[in-house]
């Protein structure tokens, strides 16, 4: 049996990049990315690491504006910012970079309404983007493009209630949905092949509800990882469960070294599981990186092999 999460190290307790929550988290060109966010203010710097440790800022100021909440995926060797909210305007707007200096604007204005707390996944050779909060209230369509110009609705409306500040992952030739807010927290899970028909798998996962978790694919099976019951007065938690088919759930911890945290970075990178930055408090915000490798246990124990990079 392989375990996920069970067992953490700290690559830094501060890394270069400012404390921030919200921000864009992907693994591109074998490297870590993190973008933008918010934490003393709205950010558009960019920044690499191979190893969580040492990390390089590729920009101060990207030219798409300072934002959080944005989907960030990474596909064909580019990294993309999508949407978001700027501090006073929720977003629709597209831009990709393959080095994170370099950034071209896709577009402008994509034909999904400008949004915040939407999830954004690479899956099928498809950006997809579900779900958030517009300014009609909160939603469930999901949308596909292959170049960031050119959108289609796989559906106006998801079987999945409406929600923001889920988690989306690609696992098994699979979309999930994990999770969320729509007015009560949520942890039923969902998932789909193609953005138009959903199978719910749960309507209540053993995670407790949850909002602004973090959620990876990692191997053959998905990990959900913190999150809150909100961002001002909530539960932070540090729980970490992992399933392959979304109906089953194993606990590798309920306490991770890592504190409790909400709207953090979750990625699998080098074959270990990452948690970066996040938020921890009312108004309270971090930059430590922590990773996980696969724990196997068998009838000698636990034990874990990592090959320092």
């Amino acid at each position: 049996l392989t375990l996920l999460g069970t067992a953490w190290t700290r690559a830094t307790n501060a890394a270069p990049w400012t404390a921030r929550n919200a921000f864009g988290a992907v693994t591109n060109n074998g490297q870590l990315w993190v973008l933008g966010g918010y934490g003393s203010g709205y950010w558009h710097d960019v920044w690499s690491s191979s190893n969580g440790v040492t990390w390089t800022q590729a920009t101060n100021a990207a030219p798409w504006s300072a934002r959080y909440a944005f989907g960030a995926v990474a596909l064909n060797g580019q990294m993309w910012v999508l949407g978001g909210f700027d501090g006073i305007n929720n977003l629709h707007d597209v831009w990709s970079s393959s080095n994170g200096v370099t950034w071209t604007q896709v577009t402008n204005a994509a034909p999904w309404s400008a949004r915040t707390g939407h999830t954004a996944v690479a899956f099928n050779g498809q950006i997809w983007v579900l779900g958030g909060y517009d300014t009609s209230g909160y939603l469930h369509d999901v949308w596909s493009s292959s170049n960031g110009v050119t959108w289609t609705q796989a559906t106006a409306a998801a079987p999945w209630s409406v929600r923001f500040n889920h988690a989306t992952v690609a696992l098994n030739g699979q979309m999930w949905v994990l999770g969320g807010y729509n007015g009560s927290n949520l942890h039923d899970v969902w998932s789909s092949s193609n953005g138009v028909t959903w199978t719910q798998a749960t309507n209540a996962a053993p995670w407790s509800a949850r909002q602004l978790l973090g959620a990876v694919a990692f191997d053959d099976r998905m990990c959900v990882l913190g999150g809150a019951t909100n961002s001002l007065n909530g539960v932070f938690f540090h729980d970490v469960w992992s399933s392959t088919n979304g109906v089953t759930w194993t606990q590798a911890t309920s306490a991770a070294p890592w504190s409790g945290r909400s709207t953090f970075g979750a990625l699998a990178h080098n074959n270990l599981l990452w948690v970066l930055g996040g938020q921890v408090g009312f108004n309270s915000f971090v930059n430590d990186v922590w990773f996980s490798p696969p724990t196997s246990t068998n009838t000698l124990g636990s034990f874990y092999l990592y090959q320092k990079q």
